[in-house]
């Protein structure tokens, strides 16, 4: 018997057959939400909509400042008020 927790009708059962001939049930974790920008909460582009495993495994956001917190637009908006900025003062 599956632990309380997976017992929810909210999770999706896969049917697998064994190598000794048995059916079992996996059960399928749910896939997390886009990750979003801090700022204007749009997704940020780039990263498919994964399990926490497949998120664990592999996908890497990108390397550039602040790559998978900001978007890029909000990102270059925020550079440009810090150079102005640094240009007033």
């Amino acid at each position: 018997m599956p632990r309380p927790s997976l017992r929810s009708r909210t999770k999706k059962r896969k049917l697998v057959r064994t190598p000794g001939g048995r059916l079992v049930v996996h059960v399928i974790d749910k896939k997390h939400d886009y990750p979003k920008c801090a700022v204007c909460k749009r997704p940020l582009h780039g990263f498919p909509r994964m399990t926490a495993r497949e998120e664990r495994e592999g996908h890497r956001p990108p390397t550039r400042i602040y790559g998978g917190y900001l978007c890029s637009r909000c990102l270059r908006k925020g550079l440009k008020a810090a150079v102005d900025a640094a240009y007033a003062a």
